[in-house]
Order: C-alpha cells, then sequence, then structure tokens
C-alpha cells in the first residue's frame, strides 16, 4: 500500500451560507415624462441605423439603443443574477443581492436545523418578505410570506463533502449542499381564515382575487379543492403622465397612463418592435386586452382617482398576457419545464378558510453532474446560488470561511529510517524504521504528545510492543508512550484546531489501527473518524495497509459516517471530511 498519506486539518472549518430575497421589482422600472417613450431603433446588430450619435442599435435586445463601448475599453460583465443554479464569479454575494439571513455552518449540519436557518424563515429574518394585508371583496386579511426548508413533506438539505455524502471521490475536495426534492420552497399564508364567499375558490373571471406571489402577482379566476386557474401579473400603481416599462413574456413593453375620467382610466401601452401605440379606456375592477402582432397583454383595472386636474389622476394596474392556464398540485410551475421542471406547486384545500400555496423544488440536487434539467448541473458548490422561480429568493453558498493557506499540512510516512533515543544525550541510540506523523512546514508546533508540542512523531515496534517516540528540541527523538495491549494517543493541533490520533495495537497479532479523531479502539465507533491499518514486518513497520504492494486491500483505510464504517481504501482522489 501507499508510503505516505497526506491530510490537512483547518482553523474552525465553517461555510458560509445565505438566503436572500430580491426586490419586489426587480424586473420593472418607471420613468415620469409627458408620454415620452423610450427611443426605438432600427438598423443591424451593433450599427447606428436610426440611433444618435454615439449610441448604436442593439436589435438583437428589443431594438434599443445602446451607448457605443469607448474603444480599447473593455466590456464589464453584467451584474444580473440568472435562473437556475449559477455561480456569482466573478461577483460577489454583496455585488449581487441585498441583504438576508446569513448562517455559517458545519459539515453536516441541516439547513432548518434550530442552529441554523430552521423551518421556515419570514420577514423578520429575511428583508423582502412580505408580511402586509390583501383585500379579498370588501375584506381585508392578514398574510405572509415563508421561505421553506423543511415542512411534513420536505426533506432536509445539508452541507457536505463526498466522504460525509456518499464516498463518491467524484467530489474530489469539495464541500458542496445538497438539496433533495421538497427542501427548498415558498409558501403564501394567510394569517387568519378567510369568510365565507371569498375562499380562493369563490374568485371567477369578472371578480378575480389577486395576491402577491413569489415577487409578481397572481390574476386567480377560478380554483377547486387542489387546482388553480391563474396567470402571474406585474403590478403598476400609476400617476397621469407617468410610464412604467415591464416585461410580458420577455417582451419589453411601456404602459402609460393618460388620465381618469370618473371610474374610467385611460391607458397606452407600446411594446418594442414596429407596433403602434394603442390607447384604451378600461373601467374600475374589469379589464382589456391590447392585442399587438407578437402579443396579448390583459390590463386589469383597481383604485382609479380622478382628482381636479390630470397630474393628480392615478390607478393601479395589473398587466399580463391574456392566456391563464389551469395547474393541478404536483403541476410545475408557471414557466417551468414540462417535463423536468425545477419547482411544482403544492396546493391543499383551497375551497376552505385555510388554503395551501406552495412551490416547492421538484428535482433532487445532490449529485456532480445532473441531468434532469440544464439549468441545474451540480449541486450547490462554494460560490454559487439556486433561486426560486421570479428569481425572488435565492439559496448562496457563498464560501467556505478559510482559505487554503489556513490549512496545516500533515504527512503520514511508513518505511522511514529514524535515530532513536532512550533518554536525553543517550549514546546508545538505534536506528530503525518507524511511521511518522510530520507537520509539514512547522518547528517544535503542530503536534502535542503528553504535554508538549513537537513537529513530529513517530511510530516503532519491538518485541515488547509499539513505542512512541517524539521530536524534542533540536532534533533528538525520545519516547514518550508504550504500548503493549492497549492504546495510546497524540494530537493533530493547528491553532485552535485539535484531532485527536489514537494508536491501538495487538502484540499477539501485530495488527494495529491508526485512527484519527475517534475514541480509540480497533473498531472505532466515532462519526468522522478515519482508520489507517498497520502490521509489524519483521521488527519494522515498512508499509501501511495489510500488505506491502501496489495493489489496495479491503479495509487498509476506512471512514466512519453516522457509525458505519466504509471503506476508502481504493481512492485516488483528495477527499475532505
Amino acid at each position: 500500500m501507499q508510503k505516505e498519506w497526506v491530510i490537512g486539518v483547518s482553523i474552525g472549518l465553517m461555510f458560509v451560507l445565505s438566503i436572500i430575497v430580491f426586490s419586489h421589482t426587480s424586473e420593472a422600472n418607471s420613468y415620469t415624462g409627458n408620454f415620452v417613450m423610450p427611443r426605438l431603433c432600427s438598423g443591424g446588430p451593433n450599427q447606428q441605423g436610426t440611433c444618435p450619435q454615439g449610441q448604436l442599435c442593439n436589435a438583437a435586445r428589443n431594438g434599443l439603443c445602446k451607448k457605443a463601448l469607448e474603444p480599447g475599453k473593455a466590456q464589464q460583465p453584467e451584474k444580473k443574477v440568472k435562473y437556475g443554479l449559477n455561480s456569482m464569479s466573478p461577483f460577489t454575494a454583496d455585488d449581487l443581492f441585498r441583504s438576508g439571513d446569513r448562517e455559517e455552518l458545519l459539515i453536516g449540519t441541516q439547513l432548518n436545523s434550530s442552529n441554523a436557518f430552521g423551518n421556515t424563515l419570514q420577514d423578520n429574518q429575511v428583508d423582502g418578505l412580505l408580511d402586509t394585508t390583501l383585500k379579498i371583496n370588501n375584506n381585508n386579511y392578514r398574510f405572509h410570506e415563508e421561505i421553506l426548508l423543511s415542512s411534513g413533506f420536505y426533506n432536509g438539505s445539508t452541507v457536505e463533502t463526498g466522504l460525509t455524502f456518499d464516498r463518491s471521490e467524484e467530489w474530489k475536495e469539495r464541500a458542496f449542499v445538497q438539496i433533495p426534492a421538497n427542501s427548498f420552497g415558498y409558501r403564501f399564508k394567510f394569517d387568519e381564515p378567510l369568510r365565507s364567499g371569498e375562499y380562493l375558490s369563490d374568485a371567477y373571471y369578472t371578480n378575480p382575487i389577486i395576491l402577491p406571489f413569489l415577487g409578481k402577482f397572481l390574476k386567480i379566476k377560478r380554483t377547486d379543492a387542489d387546482s388553480i386557474n391563474t396567470n402571474l401579473v406585474e403590478k403598476q400603481v400609476l400617476n397621469a403622465g407617468n410610464g412604467a416599462v415591464v416585461y410580458i413574456n420577455g417582451i419589453r413593453t411601456v404602459v402609460t397612463l393618460r388620465g381618469t375620467s370618473g371610474s374610467h382610466a385611460d391607458i397606452q401601452m407600446q411594446v418594442s418592435g414596429r407596433n403602434p401605440i394603442q390607447r384604451l379606456t378600461i373601467d374600475q375592477r374589469t379589464e382589456k386586452t391590447f392585442v399587438f402582432p407578437s402579443i396579448n397583454i390583459t390590463v386589469w383595472v383597481e383604485n382609479i382617482i380622478d382628482q381636479d386636474g390630470t397630474r393628480n389622476d392615478q390607478v393601479t394596474l395589473y398587466i399580463g398576457t391574456d392566456k391563464t392556464q389551469i395547474y393541478h398540485s404536483g403541476d410545475p410551475f408557471i414557466g417551468e419545464d414540462s417535463l423536468d421542471p425545477i419547482y411544482t406547486w403544492n396546493l391543499k384545500n383551497l375551497n376552505t378558510p385555510n388554503p395551501t400555496m406552495e412551490v416547492k423544488n421538484a428535482v433532487s440536487i445532490n449529485n456532480w453532474d445532473e441531468t434532469e434539467n440544464p439549468l441545474v448541473k451540480h449541486a450547490l458548490y462554494p460560490g454559487d446560488y439556486l433561486c426560486l422561480p421570479n428569481n425572488y429568493a435565492c439559496l448562496i453558498f457563498e464560501k467556505i470561511n478559510q482559505e487554503d493557506k489556513d490549512f496545516q499540512k500533515y504527512t503520514i510516512k511508513t518505511d522511514v529510517v529514524r535515530t532513536l533515543s532512550d533518554e536525553n544525550n543517550d549514546r546508545s541510540k538505534r536506528q530503525t524504521r518507524v511511521i511518522e506523523f510530520k507537520a509539514v512546514g512547522k518547528r517544535d508546533e503542530g503536534l502535542f504528545a503528553a504535554g508538549l508540542y513537537t513537529d513530529s512523531i513517530l511510530i516503532t515496534v519491538n518485541n515488547s510492543g509499539l513505542r512512541l517516540y517524539r521530536k524534542e528540541l533540536g532534533s533528538e527523538y525520545l519516547p514518550f508512550n508504550s504500548i503493549s495491549t492497549t492504546r495510546a494517543s497524540f494530537n493533530l493541533q493547528h491553532f485552535d484546531s485539535s484531532v485527536l490520533v489514537d494508536v491501538a495495537w495487538s502484540k499477539l497479532t501485530g495488527k494495529g489501527n491508526i485512527t484519527l479523531m475517534s475514541s480509540g479502539n480497533t473498531n472505532p465507533s466515532t462519526d468522522g473518524s478515519v482508520t489507517i491499518y498497520f502490521e509489524n514486518s519483521t521488527q519494522g513497520i515498512t508499509y501501511l495497509g495489510h500488505s506491502d504492494s501496489d495493489r489496495v486491500n479491503a479495509n487498509d483505510i476506512r471512514y466512519n459516517n453516522l457509525g458505519t464504517l466504509f471503506d476508502i481504501s481504493g481512492k485516488e482522489e483528495n477527499l475532505r471530511t
């Protein structure tokens, strides 16, 4: 077996994760003006076309003029959050996201545990989640939003390494967050029972119920116990003369309030491309559809304010496509892949005073090579994030809070010849083959044995059993413990981090175990321990394992995960625990 093993010890290894909610208007912006439309253009991509001097026509992106890049100046990466599982590189969480709940977690920690995020997160933990009221007919109901990490059918996500998760060396040295199906989701929850006649199932085409959901709004037209007829709409509150830019099915749309009169609102709309501006008058709590060649856009009108003078007029608009769809519990969420969705609906009791409206992840994200959905390629690695639909809330694996320089490297070598002494200034020194523990790059520190620090510890075998030596000041190796039928121990010591090393030995069989992070016995039962087998070879230790050959034997090295010993002898990649 190998003559050398390398291990590393960190300074209090922790993993930083965040859950953050986006702004509710992340995809929309408003402008104020006298019915002035943004400058549209025609022409080839990146040509001036009809744009002003110094600007180019970006026809591929909704036909808008853009500022020309200065010669010799590099294009900066766009600070844009993408849907699915993506890397933040070259940015940080603070560059891309607003504040949220941050936690530092140890390997193996469940995200929903009491010392992590907990089962649910609300507005007092994550800025941006709603806790307010909603009007249905003439009654106001209090509600709140939750990020779900465990609830009933939800399993727990955990911080893992290859050794702690499934022992696959495909993970290499990575740490990651594995996310089982149904372990990350969103909930809209009423804080009080709905009154009869105002259940979600009482919504109708001419009297829809509109509620905030994942940063947008659901316009609900019909439901039964576990299905919903709805679509996503954008909310805009406009004063007369003001407009808003919204994106409907990815199409840039400009909607403007020209004015109000009594219970009527004069609405103007333009979509990108060569489409004429359209105007419609829409009554209070009714909707009309703007028909364009590329899309039909429906506008529902509420809260018309008609004041003296057009300037003080105001209206609330809900804008979306004219297409609604029926979704059953378990169906893909709006806009998801119909065959392999990332998120699906969980709908229950919509015809009762206490409806359940949730969205949960449908794919298990627990592999280094995910194939279910192209937007999710692997588990969360440091620097990755996974967002809920509409990028409303994101789970971010920010980093490991120790860099490589914070790890202390140790080597375990065999077939090493060292000169040993039985006492200080011993004149009858002898040379023998040993197992050597070495703190790489250290001098008189890195290992702790029998009350003293050292950078090197040796294990030797003789007629009476094993003896353990430590290098003391200078270069002399002196004994600090002997093993005949029991065991001895010392520590890998790196600042405040201490890893116990137990050496167990049987004189009768001439066999033993070196166990890291264990209680110290030949069949270690401590979670996270690594046990290396060794044996006497003609009054010397020349190899680790069961034989002195290139062939790996079963149980040469074992790893204990949650009380079960796993044989990891044949691993070729570096692994982390």
